[in-house]
């Protein structure tokens, strides 16, 4: 955790060893997460330039290598990976409102924003914004693969994955399909009258 302005980790520089539940990995994707537990404080994220290897999610690994800043998510440039054992049940993941998504302390950490509509999709490099009643809008990110198409107003039961920072704007980076469940509304049957 930090408390430091910008969220700076104090350990910048550091040697570390940590151990977490991998919480979301992609095949060639140099970064990944790992995660203690459910709630806040609880992620970090881990850069291995060279892709994950072997790494699955629901693994349980141990990580060693120096802290660092990646744009403004802390993340561990990895040494060394060791797989302690695999199948692990993952963290449950943090339910909050798109505004309270926005917070050093869920940075790297499973988060499920539900109820929400999309509010911009041009915003630059992939990214799209969300937003629920009474809050302010939260940018979604494309860090992994999926297929959805964001449409601007379409509703969302639910959006979700681990949060990263980026030059002090938070996103939400869902893992695959299963990360995003779009409701399409068909609309009501009418009585089709042509123009005269």
């Amino acid at each position: 955790y930090t408390t430091s302005p910008g969220g700076i980790s104090p350990h910048v520089g550091t040697e570390v060893v940590t151990s977490g539940i991998v919480t979301a990995v992609e095949l060639g994707n140099p970064h990944y997460f790992i995660q203690e537990f459910a709630g806040p404080w609880s992620g970090v994220m881990i850069y291995n330039p060279t892709g994950p290897g072997d790494v699955e999610r629901g693994d349980f690994i141990y990580v060693q290598g120096v802290v660092t800043e990646m744009s403004g998510t802390t993340a561990i440039e990895a040494d060394v990976v060791v797989v302690d054992s695999s199948g692990y049940p993952l963290p449950a993941f943090s339910t909050l409102t798109a505004g309270l998504m926005n917070s050093e302390a869920y940075e790297s950490v499973l988060v499920n924003v539900s109820d929400v509509t999309i509010t911009d999709v041009n915003v630059p490099e992939g990214e799209w914004t969300i937003t629920d009643v009474g809050s302010n809008d939260a940018v979604v990110d494309d860090m992994y693969t999926y297929s959805y198409i964001p449409t601007l107003a379409e509703h969302i039961d639910w959006v979700q994955g681990p949060v990263t920072e980026h030059n002090g704007t938070y996103k939400l980076q869902p893992r695959d399909d299963q990360d995003i469940s779009a409701t399409y509304r068909q609309l009501p049957a009418t009585n089709w009258i042509g123009l005269i």
